[in-house]
């Protein structure tokens, strides 16, 4: 295991264990009860709709080989409850794309990048129905981050290079996010 798979790993595991260790959140007010809950034929429906998005599909080959200097081939994985898709340069350059079938680990994520990153994450207004970006270093990489809504669901794009500057990745992985928007 690489060590970026182990930070990757590392990171997004203290994601799932942070949202296992949530407390109840307040009762809603009863005018909104009924607008949250979910009709029984929506979970069936949303596990379908996420079964159906693959995230190795969301970006282009073209669009991969414009970030990562080159064709690579991609891996597929599970992590924190998301379907995740890493392609992986010889150089270490990496683009990962985390899909998450439900918007309920949004801000429990921005809070848990915020804590791994140490700093504060910022708002990217038109872009999704919500979004944020932030980076920092993962291990020897420099990381940025941009995650984003749209439709109920929510996706997270990485780029992780241990050459290049947090300052040239942010605007890279805010404009893989843009397509990958549109696919989901």
């Amino acid at each position: 295991m690489t060590i970026f798979r182990f930070v990757f790993v590392f990171v997004f595991s203290a994601f799932a264990l942070s949202a296992c260790k949530k407390e109840a959140p307040p009762a809603a007010p009863e005018d909104e009860v009924e607008a949250q809950a979910p009709s029984a034929e929506a979970a069936p429906q949303a596990a379908a709709r996420a079964a159906a998005v693959d995230p190795c599909s969301l970006l282009t080959a073209d669009e991969l080989v414009a970030s990562l200097g080159e064709a690579v081939q991609a891996e597929h994985s599970t992590s924190g409850g998301a379907q995740v898709c890493t392609w992986t340069a010889p150089s270490g350059r990496s683009v990962i794309v985390q899909f998450f079938s439900s918007t309920s680990d949004f801000d429990a994520s921005k809070q848990t990048l915020e804590r791994f990153y140490e700093g504060k994450a910022q708002a990217v207004p038109g872009l999704g129905e919500q979004a944020f970006s932030i980076g920092g270093k993962t291990g020897p990489f420099a990381t940025a981050s941009v995650s984003a809504t749209k439709s109920g669901r929510f996706v997270i794009v990485q780029v992780m290079d241990p050459a290049a500057s947090l300052e040239t990745l942010q605007p890279e992985a805010l404009e893989l996010t843009k397509p990958v928007l549109t696919r989901i």
